[in-house]
């Protein structure tokens, strides 16, 4: 899917209040969660913030969004609110899963997911990252969040690609489907017949752009190398249950999903079944102890409650 970013107005609301008290955009991204990246896109009038991300910025500021510049009236005259859907990237793999967890955010996953978004967003030498935990665990569900997460998608303006591999992934197919998406002609892939070659094209075509790549459910090593295409400004993600695969991937940025502790538990059951836990708090806190506090096994007993 092929969307290019509105053309924006630069908002000279925010940066002035940001500069009348001495901040630098540095400062403004900590004080609001956020990323330097970020707050320039917003002061450039690339982006907007996420609902939830303009709330702070207006208690902050003690303003409201239209005083903060965050409306259409410079350029439309009406004073319109401006869309809280920041410009997505120029491709959007359509193989991502759906967000399970909607708007409500991910249960006990908040420091795991914050400090892997800020490091992927930073600028700094991410290329490769990895999410290990037990099966159920919610590996996939954390990298789904943050292949759709807005500050991500605008960090990784280009584009995001998605492969799901599992025990034996069809490697040669799946880097075309790639191939595809990047808009490879038909008779350049079918030139392609081999890992490498296919391997060698795609980097070619990503080159310099700024892309996020992730690979879901590495059951192998060689598996997962072989996604490990693109340019500098890229960088990966491998979900695997393997740690041996997980270090060998991404040695200095993996991280251990780990399973939720009984509140978390009891926290993603109220969500599920909220008058159950309210009518049985001590039975649910038994459930989630027998399933071991793993999110697939809680939400599946959830949905039946």
């Amino acid at each position: 899917m092929v969307i290019e970013a509105d053309r924006r107005v630069p908002n000279q609301r925010l940066k002035r209040e940001r500069e009348i008290r001495g901040w630098s955009q540095r400062d403004l991204a900590t004080l609001v969660d956020s990323t330097l990246y970020t707050v320039s896109r917003w002061e450039r009038g690339l982006s907007v913030p996420h609902l939830s991300t303009l709330g702070k910025l207006c208690k902050l500021f003690e303003k409201s969004p239209r005083e903060l510049g965050f409306t259409r009236e410079d350029r439309a005259g009406g004073g319109q609110p401006a869309s809280s859907v920041p410009s997505q990237p120029r491709l959007y793999d359509p193989a991502i899963p759906k967000s399970q967890v909607g708007g409500k955010g991910l249960v006990g996953r908040t420091e795991l997911f914050t400090d892997f978004k800020r490091r992927l967003c930073s600028g700094k030498n991410v290329a490769f990252s990895a999410l290990n935990g037990l099966p159920g665990v919610g590996k996939t569900t954390v990298a789904v969040e943050l292949a759709r997460d807005r500050e991500v998608l605008d960090y990784f303006r280009d584009g995001v690609l998605w492969a799901c591999l599992g025990i034996q992934p069809d490697i040669v197919g799946l880097l075309g489907r790639w191939g595809t998406l990047l808009g490879l002609a038909s008779h350049e892939m079918a030139a392609l017949t081999s890992v490498e070659a296919w391997a060698k094209t795609i980097n070619a075509v990503i080159g310099t752009k700024r892309m996020l790549l992730v690979i879901d459910d590495a059951w192998s090593i060689e598996d997962a190398l072989a996604f490990q295409v693109g340019g500098v400004h890229c960088a990966h993600i491998v979900t695997t249950r393997f740690p041996e695969i997980a270090l060998q991937f991404a040695y200095d940025g993996s991280n251990v999903v780990h399973e939720l502790n009984e509140e978390d538990g009891i926290a993603l059951l109220q969500r599920l079944a909220p008058q159950v836990v309210a009518r049985e708090p001590g039975k649910m806190r038994s459930l989630v102890q027998s399933v071991g506090g793993l999110p697939l096994a809680i939400t599946l007993a959830g949905k039946y409650l």
